[in-house]
């Protein structure tokens, strides 16, 4: 059974990466370049530094509990960026519902911390070390859940682990935004 439970994460596994790699056209090569890569994207110039006060704010609202965040998602605090698609596609449907809160906190440190978002607002911190934080803490909140609704999901800490593998090995384009031909070049050069 033991045997059989890691055939079936390594075949889910593999169908996320490759489902990822359909949806957001990202070859594997290319998400594994950006969460490799890091150097290769600009800092911020000063001119566009983020306001520390607002770079505080963030980091205090992610590292609260994904029900403490849950309130404060309700209130769309400005000048942060509360858009979420919560767990992505093909994300299964049972693990999606039990790690929405989570997928949701996510969601807000990738488009606050990581690239541009619809709002045009200023990253406060696209460096790999955040984005690494950031799905780290997905995966503290994915196991929280998993203690605090004891059943949740079969396996539930085995779910969160596969949920963050995905995140770590996919996550890169969604955090740094796309990359352009010539960023590409200098990834694989």
């Amino acid at each position: 059974m033991h045997h059989a439970h890691r055939t079936a994460a390594s075949r889910l596994t593999a169908t996320l990466a490759l489902t990822a790699t359909l949806l957001t056209g990202t070859s594997l090569a290319h998400a594994t370049a950006a969460t490799t890569a890091p150097g290769s994207h600009s800092a911020t110039s000063p001119a566009q530094a983020p306001d520390h006060t607002v770079l505080k704010r963030a980091d205090t609202l992610m590292s609260q509990t994904y029900q403490e965040f849950a309130e404060s998602a309700q209130k769309q605090e400005a000048p942060f960026d509360w858009s979420t698609d919560s767990c992505s596609p093909p994300t299964p449907t049972a693990w999606a519902k039990a790690f929405h809160r989570a997928c949701v906190m996510h969601d807000f440190g990738y488009r606050n911390y990581g690239s541009p978002g619809p709002k045009g607002l200023h990253p406060l911190d696209p460096t790999e070390n955040r984005r690494l934080a950031i799905d780290n803490r997905f995966l503290q909140e994915m196991q929280r859940i998993c203690d605090d609704q004891p059943g949740v999901l079969p396996d539930c800490r085995g779910a969160a682990q596969l949920m963050h593998r995905a995140v770590r090995l996919l996550g890169g384009p969604a955090f740094y935004g796309p990359v352009s031909g010539k960023e590409q070049e200098s990834r694989q050069g």
